[in-house]
């Protein structure tokens, strides 16, 4: 039997292997990438989505001949029922409460008793020892797989780790030989970014099976400490030693060096799905708001805190800063707003987190749809074949 295999599509994956929290929507036109949009949501918002279907929309009518002519329709692909017009009838503010709740990792502990812990965002402890056995956690990273990659630092000898989200060991040294790991990122192609804070500061590039890629990614750096990925292949580097945010790409190429310059001991860096780069200063207690081009939006959107050190986003617009120093998880807004600044206290050395976002229910992503194509009538949604991949 002929499977249903137009040269254009849109697909749609919303639930990731073991539960993981991600959605990932695309629209292919012909044998080339038409539009390519992730909401990753440990770091983008659901505005990322949101934009996709609002851009896949827009170009419907330059897609609807070439897939009406392509389709053939098969017991294979089941067409799943869209109700755009009750879909319009729901809110996007109802969208993002749906998705507002998660869970939060941090890693903590001093030498030879730390741990990756397990939180609520509301503040409830889950699991003290999500992770335990480790020598000073100081790094975490998500893969698209739902993997946890944890560095563990000491000194020259530090390894990275490789752990399920339910704190199963995958492999306690993925990557073994590090030199003081700090910062992780992982982006959507499946490499693993390690930075490297002695010897000689460097970035370098794995697979997420621990393979080098590169090493000596990038060379040069000053104390490096967080690192943040965007869609377009671009790396930021936060310089702790010069104050500095860097810019490169994923290939090593230097962009700029000093995207952002004058920072007071730069520290964790996050990025949401509008573009906005968000700095931590441990050495001025602040919270810096910046474009990716470097402009300052906000350099104190948030002050006075007492060396803050990690940052992490929701996808309801809330920022989770870490205090190494207090031994605490503060929540805000992005807008500057104090929710709690000490949503989760007596924590040991915090210096690292990350948020995980609950995948969004099938209801969730039919709305959402609903919302951003809001140019489509009724009657055309059910028109086009929807795949949804697992």
């Amino acid at each position: 039997m002929k499977q249903w295999r137009p040269k254009g599509y849109l697909e749609v994956s919303a639930l990731g292997p073991q539960g993981t929290p991600r959605c990932a929507v695309r629209a292919h036109w012909r044998r080339s990438a038409f539009l390519s949009a992730a909401c990753e949501w440990l770091h983008l918002d659901l505005i990322s989505a949101i934009l996709a279907l609002t851009e896949w929309g827009r170009n419907k009518h330059k897609m609807r001949n070439q897939i009406e002519s392509q389709r053939k329709y098969t017991d294979t692909w089941p067409e799943p029922s869209w109700n755009l017009k009750a879909a319009l009838a729901v809110s996007v503010a109802s969208i993002v409460a749906t998705a507002a709740s998660g869970q939060i990792l941090v890693a903590q502990g001093s030498t030879g008793n730390g741990v990756v812990s397990e939180y609520s965002t509301s503040g409830a402890l889950i699991n003290h020892s999500l992770v335990s056995g480790l020598q000073s956690p100081c790094g975490l990273a998500l893969d698209n797989g739902g993997n946890l990659y944890v560095a563990n630092y000491y000194y020259v000898s530090s390894t990275l780790g490789k752990y399920s989200l339910s704190g199963q060991t995958i492999n306690a040294s993925l990557i073994s030989g590090l030199p003081g790991p700090f910062g992780l990122a992982v982006d959507g192609n499946g490499n693993l970014f390690v930075g490297n804070r002695l010897v000689s500061g460097s970035i370098g590039a794995y697979t997420t099976s621990g393979a080098p890629v590169n090493p000596s990614l990038i060379t040069g750096l000053v104390y490096p400490w967080g690192i943040a990925v965007d869609g377009s292949g671009h790396l930021f580097v936060a310089n702790e030693g010069n104050g500095t945010v860097g810019e490169y790409t994923t290939s090593g190429q230097v962009v700029n060096a000093s995207l952002i310059s004058g920072l007071n001991e730069p520290a964790g860096l996050a990025l949401d799905g509008r573009g906005h780069l968000f700095v931590v200063s441990t050495g001025g207690g602040v919270i810096g708001e910046y474009s990716t081009s470097g402009a300052p939006i906000n350099p104190s959107l948030i002050s006075g805190l007492v060396y803050p050190g990690d940052i992490a986003l929701d996808g309801n617009g809330h920022l989770f800063v870490s205090s190494w120093y207090e031994g605490t998880i503060g929540e805000y807004t992005t807008s500057g707003a104090t929710v709690n600044a000490a949503l989760i206290s007596g924590l040991q050395n915090p210096e690292a987190l990350i948020v995980l976002v609950p995948e969004p229910s099938l209801l969730t992503l039919l709305t959402l749809g609903g919302v951003a194509v809001l140019g489509v009538k009724s009657g055309i949604m059910s028109r086009y074949r929807r795949r949804f991949v697992p």
